[in-house]
């Protein structure tokens, strides 16, 4: 699980220069990666997140270590100051059913 972590933060600097859509410098950050085949799963709504930064990618774009190390799409993780604080993992459903409103108040929590 560390290690998933690590690599993980990895994938959240390389999508940070070509996917986010705050451009302001926010320590709070919220990475999703989803993979193509998937994509009717991808939590759009987290775009409307307030208190941070969110970067989107797909697993298919990432560097081969990334898309080895995850076991189940989508993926969200939370970064306070580049550390990774939280993460949610879909389910066998293939989907994140973490309502918005927890995700949101555990960015408001960190900041």
């Amino acid at each position: 699980m560390k290690s998933f972590l690590i690599i993980f933060s990895f994938a959240a600097l390389l999508l940070g220069a070509v996917a986010s859509v705050n451009t302001e410098k926010n320590p709070i950050r919220v990475v999703q990666i989803n993979a193509k085949w998937n994509a009717n799963n991808t939590r759009t709504d987290l775009s409307r997140l307030s208190g941070c930064d969110y970067a989107f990618g797909w697993l298919e774009d990432q560097p081969k270590e990334i898309q080895q190390s995850l076991t189940s799409v989508p993926v969200v993780v939370i970064y306070n100051k580049d550390i990774p604080a939280v993460q949610y993992v879909a389910d066998i459903s293939l989907s994140l059913k973490v309502p918005f409103d927890e995700i949101q108040n555990k960015v408001l929590e960190l900041k």
